[in-house]
């Protein structure tokens, strides 16, 4: 009884393993994966198939339809969608294709798509959709997992992240109006201070001398006029804000045709460019539009504030007398002890006529000539150097007499100009050039140049 109960008992016992071994190889048959390589299309549906498509990325949601062939935004009707760049979205997507299949897949997070990191939907003309999924991004860094929807227990692995293809923004999917290109630029105005022009030919007897103030006709600093051109030639939309703002929003943003900052470009043939800027929005951007548009966007602040914030002194022309010392034709200077003439040769061993006299007072003039002596040449080109080289340093306030110094120069093309220095403090002198405002200068600077132009008589 003893030996038979045992062998009952033993035999149960491997009943109990045979069973466990039978149930754990069902497990384990129940959660195997089949992986296939190769090429796959993740559908067969073409992109004129397509009547819908959305996806999101984080808390974005982007949706959009096709309607008589354009896409349309259905986050908002008026928004306008940059065609090209959604209908390249659309090819991407229905044309994705896997490198692996993997089937019998039982739990799909295991791969990232329980919660998935993007999701993209098309929907197609014959009322049915597709969702792709993507998860994680593979062991071997060489794709990412993707799912389906009406694909269960089935995972693909695909080289293209969704992730990458709808990182678009919304600047990149709106059609933005286009600004005006001015390729020759000939007026700039700014707000209701500044307007500038651009001439063909110089006024001056400096021939770089282009832009001028278009008010008062007094030349402006050439570089500084041209950095505000280059910026007003380079606002950008960043964001379209809205595509159609009413009165009210224009007039709270600061973009009602009274209200604005006019930023305006003018150039040959009729061109002309003209932007609106409006209030700040936070520190970084500006609200601004076209003239007539209600399409509202931001603008960086980097590329309005120096238009908005014009120095209007920084614009005015530093330098006393900007003649290029192979311009000038003669010049006379006109001290408290005499008057003096520089003339150049105009053939080599020739001189002009200096018109040397004097007159019924002490003071004499004498002829500062270009001799053949290189080396009184070199000084008189010196002493024109000087002359070029000074610059202004602020404004004169009221005005004083006692003459310390004229200078009454000719250039080759004709052009004439009067600079007159007069007493102001003891480190600055007073200078008006063709009796227009006074502006200070360094005395020390000035009476340099003075002994210089008597140390050729």
């Amino acid at each position: 009884m003893k030996r038979g109960k045992k062998m009952i008992l033993l035999l149960a016992a491997l009943a109990v393993m045979i069973g466990g071994y039978f149930g754990v190889q069902g497990l384990n048959q129940k959660n195997t994966v089949t992986e296939t390589t190769g090429t796959f299309d993740l559908t067969t549906k073409k992109t004129e198939d397509l009547m819908g498509l959305s996806w999101t990325i984080g808390d974005t949601t982007r949706t959009f339809k096709l309607k008589e062939g354009i896409w349309e935004t259905m986050d908002e009707e008026s928004w306008p969608v940059n065609q090209e760049a959604l209908q390249d979205l659309a090819d991407q997507l229905v044309n994705l294709q896997a490198t692996r299949k993997l089937e019998d897949v039982s739990d799909p997070a295991d791969y990232g798509l329980g919660t998935p990191s993007v999701t993209a939907t098309a929907v197609w003309t014959n009322g049915t959709s597709t969702t792709y999924s993507m998860g994680d991004a593979t062991p071997f860094q060489d794709g990412y997992y993707l799912s389906l929807s009406g694909q269960d227990g089935i995972v693909y692995t695909a080289a293209t992240s969704l992730s990458d293809l709808f990182s678009k923004s919304q600047s990149e999917l709106t059609a933005m109006e286009e600004i005006p290109v001015i390729t020759e630029v000939t007026g700039l105005r700014a707000g209701d201070s500044l307007n500038l022009i651009k001439v063909e030919e110089s006024k001056t007897v400096d021939p770089d001398q282009l832009w001028y103030d278009a008010d008062t006709k007094e030349p402006v600093d050439g570089e500084q006029a041209e950095s505000l051109v280059s910026a007003a030639s380079a606002i950008a939309w960043d964001e379209l804000e809205t595509a159609n703002a009413d009165a009210e929003q224009l007039d709270s943003w600061m973009l009602s045709e009274e209200k604005a900052f006019t930023v305006t470009l003018t150039g040959a043939g009729n061109q002309s460019m003209t932007i609106l800027i409006g209030a700040s929005k936070g520190d970084e951007y500006y609200y601004a539009r076209l003239p007539e548009s209600s399409m509202v966007y931001t603008v960086k602040s980097e590329d309005v504030l120096s238009l908005m914030n014009i120095d209007k002194e920084g614009l005015r022309i530093s330098a006393v007398l900007p003649m290029p010392y192979d311009t000038l034709a003669s010049a006379e200077f006109v001290t408290e002890k005499g008057s003096y003439t520089l003339q150049k040769q105009t053939e080599a061993g020739q001189e002009e006529n200096s018109d040397a006299g004097s007159d019924e007072s002490d003071s004499t003039e004498r002829v500062i000539s270009e001799s053949a002596s290189d080396q009184t040449a070199e000084v008189q080109k010196a002493l024109w150097e000087q002359i070029v080289a000074l610059k202004c340093s602020g404004s004169a306030e009221g005005s004083t007499d006692g003459l310390i110094l004229s200078i009454h120069a000719v250039n080759t093309a004709g052009k004439e100009t009067t600079v007159v220095f007069s007493e102001y403090s003891a480190e600055y002198y007073q200078v008006s050039v063709d009796a227009k405002a006074s502006r200070l200068v360094s005395a020390e600077e000035v009476d340099a140049i003075i002994r210089a132009i008597r140390s050729l008589q």
